[in-house]
């Protein structure tokens, strides 16, 4: 059976895990273009970004949000009900 055939109930982990990778793919594609039109208004108002250090999250609106990324980027995991011991 292939995977688009599977049943939302019945997901594979592999089935899982390509949406992981999807959700991520997705949300890289959003940061770098912004990123990019940020750093493209930057330069042509003469700033730039020092962009060598990642920064932390340093307040509670910051770690909250790092945290509802990490929930809706990781959920299909935490969704599934297979467990490696369980194949």
């Amino acid at each position: 059976m292939s995977a688009s055939s599977h049943p939302a109930d019945e997901r594979t982990p592999d089935d899982t895990m390509i949406g992981v990778i999807a959700e991520l793919a997705a949300e890289l594609w959003v940061v770098k273009r912004r990123l990019g039109k940020l750093e493209t208004e930057l330069a042509e108002r003469g700033l730039s970004l020092d962009l060598d250090g990642e920064a932390a999250p340093s307040t509670p609106d910051e770690v909250a949000a790092r945290d509802d990324f990490v929930a809706r980027v990781f959920g299909p995991l935490l969704a599934t009900s297979t467990t490696p011991d369980e194949r």
